[in-house]
């Protein structure tokens, strides 16, 4: 065998391994952004919870208004959530079970009852979460916030035959949920 042939052979073994390889090492990245992705969405719902915690109907009695708005725990759910697409990701609200803030949280920005509404939309709504209505926001009320981000895989772009290039977007939830302390 002459030297020559044992290059095209080297060059043909390479392409049998080297592309598979190639698509496993995306693959990693692709996988990984996935899983850094949730641990955002899972992290900045977790650190929304928390803020509202404190500030149920025992929080104003020491003279100072405390009640929180949906749009600082939005703000806050937004700020932890460092690389989330605040115009795809949306957040519902949770009392006891119970969907809050329905006529202007979901319907104002989302247009449909139930689809949740924008994080970028959320971040101005002035209404006071959990409600200071004297049973919303008792000691012991369950709050809850959902929020579902969208992950855009690049991945799609190397299928044969799916031009023109489209990222395939995938709903990515999370939740976090506590009791009120104070």
């Amino acid at each position: 065998m002459t030297k020559r042939n044992r290059r095209g052979q080297s060059m043909i073994e390479f392409t049998f391994v080297g592309i598979p390889m190639i698509f496993v090492l995306i693959s990693i990245f692709e996988i990984s952004r996935g899983m850094w992705m949730y641990h955002t969405l899972s992290h900045s719902v977790s650190e929304g919870v928390r803020f509202a915690l404190p500030h149920g109907v025992n929080c104003g009695k020491i003279g100072n208004s405390c009640l929180v708005t949906m749009g600082e725990v939005a703000q806050t759910i937004k700020c932890a959530g460092v690389g989330l697409d605040p115009n795809t990701t949306t957040l519902k609200y949770y009392v006891n079970g119970l969907q809050t803030g329905t006529e202007k949280s979901i319907n104002a920005y989302a247009g449909s009852a139930g689809s949740g509404c924008t994080l970028d939309a959320a971040v101005g709504d002035t209404t006071i979460w959990p409600a200071d209505d004297g049973t919303s926001n008792l000691v012991g009320s369950k709050i809850e916030v959902f929020i579902d981000g969208q992950f855009k895989s690049a991945i799609a772009m190397f299928w044969p035959g799916s031009r023109p290039i489209s990222f395939s977007a995938t709903d990515m939830p999370a939740s976090a949920s506590g009791r009120i302390v104070y």
